[in-house]
């Protein structure tokens, strides 16, 4: 949700218990009746109480009308259970994979990536691994825990590298089980990609969306001019707050960078990668808050340049209508260390964040824009692929 409890969606949480709620695995609703003490509850640890309870609804409101269109299929098809479809899907499915593998060269290869962390520089490092055993993926070699909410937990490390491999080996496969059970992923206790309770894991994306580009990176090795060069990767999602204590507002409004330039093919512009978010429109943030929205437009040259050039950044300038300041939870990368090109592509422009005016912002912690002010987001660009001549 937008807010939950403890500081909010900010890396600055020093254990999960900074960060939100615990809530036990219970029934939010039975037999059609909503769990009104639950309910009470989860509304009594957030900020903007009536958003959440509108959010859940609609979540529970989108499963629903899954619900009733997969019983109208079920009914179309005459099928009494989903056993047997599902065991031919998972099993074609993990056929399939296995043969892309076997086409694949043996071999090891390594790569590594310096991003900007929070207290410190992070050094991710990945090894793969393809022989007749399969695919492995393993992290070995990665910083280790950070004190704030940048870590990622293993499962969230597991998907992003998992959902790597798939693109680049079996990207037209359906994605289940039978394909997925053909990678072993594995990072040590100690690094920043293995999380363990309660370490702070509230901000994870920032460095788990960066994990695929260090994947591609070794399956390059192994398979050459078949990925693409690295992306801005982590979202620049702003999660910003404002109002008084009685009246507050908060809103998280998802921003991108430029993707990395691909074998034939320009880097997407302002486009999510690994992740499939869509950036949130200008009409629905200044109709909900006192927020607006200078300027927002394609970060021109952001993109690294080469023979495809990367996707461009965003440029934005945001203010408010209110006499009172506003406050961001910044949890942003890219800033110090820009996405690589790939095969003497160049880099993407890195990250910015500032006051109009002129003074800079860290691209982690909370930064308060006094009334009067704007603030400035430049999102990074993706690397160019090929040499530019």
């Amino acid at each position: 949700m937008t807010d939950v409890g403890g500081i909010g969606f900010s890396p600055e949480g020093s254990d999960v218990f900074c960060e939100g709620v615990y809530v036990p695995v219970m029934k939010l609703a039975e037999g059609g009746r909503m769990n009104e003490t639950l309910m009470r509850i989860v509304k009594s640890n957030c900020r903007v109480p009536s958003e959440l309870e509108g959010d859940m609804y609609s979540l529970i409101a989108a499963n629903e009308v899954a619900v009733r269109r997969l019983a109208e299929m079920m009914d179309e098809t005459g099928l009494e259970d989903l056993d047997a479809v599902a065991d031919h899907i998972i099993a074609a499915s993990r056929d399939a994979v296995r043969t892309r593998i076997a086409a694949l060269p043996k071999g090891t290869a390594s790569y590594s990536m310096t991003v900007d962390g929070f207290e410190e520089p992070v050094e991710l490092v990945g090894t793969l691994t393809v022989d007749d055993d399969g695919v492995r993926f393993d992290w070995t070699g990665t910083s280790g825990l950070s004190r704030y909410g940048i870590n990622v937990p293993m499962n969230y490390t597991t998907a992003m590298t998992a959902y790597a491999l798939v693109c680049a080996i079996a990207p037209d496969v359906p994605n289940n089980e039978g394909g997925l059970s053909q990678f072993s992923v594995t990072a040590p206790e100690t690094s920043i990609v293995n999380a363990q309770w309660p370490s702070p894991v509230a901000c994870r994306h920032v460095i788990g969306l960066l994990l695929p580009d260090v994947v591609f990176g070794c399956f390059d090795q192994l398979v050459p001019n078949k990925v693409p060069a690295e992306g801005a990767s982590t979202q620049w999602s702003l999660m910003l707050r404002g109002g008084s204590p009685s009246d507050t507002w908060a809103i998280s409004i998802v921003t991108n960078g430029g993707s990395g330039a691909r074998p034939g093919a320009d880097g997407l512009s302002a486009t999510s990668f690994p992740s499939n978010v869509r950036g949130t429109p200008v009409e629905i943030i200044e109709s909900t808050t006192p927020l607006v929205i200078w300027k927002r437009e394609l970060r021109e040259g952001s993109g690294g340049d080469g023979r495809w050039k990367g996707g461009f950044g965003q440029d934005m300038e945001i203010g408010t209508t209110e006499n009172g300041p506003f406050t961001l939870f910044a949890s942003f990368d890219r800033i110090k260390y820009p996405a690589r090109g790939r095969m003497s592509g160049l880099s993407g422009a890195p990250g910015e964040l500032e006051i109009a005016g002129g003074r800079k912002l860290a691209g982690k912690g909370t930064h308060v824009v006094k009334p009067g002010e704007r603030l400035v987001v430049r999102t990074p660009g993706g690397g160019g692929y090929g040499p530019a001549r």
